[in-house]
């Protein structure tokens, strides 16, 4: 999983607790600190998967290649690059994100 920079961030698109849960990160590092909680999220991942999670650069490189929003969830095949799952984001009002247990099923089903 590559995590890139933030789609709604409080401190600068924010659309509601649900939605903007951090500020952009401004440091490589901040960013990195977000990624582990992606990677570690129980909702997310379970003790079977095994999933080597990226941060884009600050820069931007994937996000600007990949033109990702506002899909925010991309699997790629580590060999070759192939996408393999792309997350389509929830708007009703009771989720209004990304519904994370269809990730979290596609990772169980298919992450070695």
């Amino acid at each position: 999983m590559v995590y890139i920079e933030e789609a709604h961030a409080a401190d600068e698109w924010p659309v509601g607790s649900l939605t903007s849960v951090t500020e952009q990160p401004k440091t490589l590092e901040h960013r990195i600190e977000l990624a582990q909680c992606v990677h570690t999220s129980p909702e997310l991942l379970n003790s079977t998967t095994n999933i080597e999670v990226l941060c884009d650069t600050m820069e931007n490189s994937f996000q600007d290649t990949m033109a990702c929003w506002p899909i925010r969830f991309f699997v790629l095949e580590p060999a070759s690059g192939v996408l393999q799952f792309k997350a389509q984001p929830d708007l009703s009002p009771d989720v209004y994100g990304y519904p994370l247990e269809r990730l979290r099923d596609w990772l169980s089903n298919n992450a070695r």
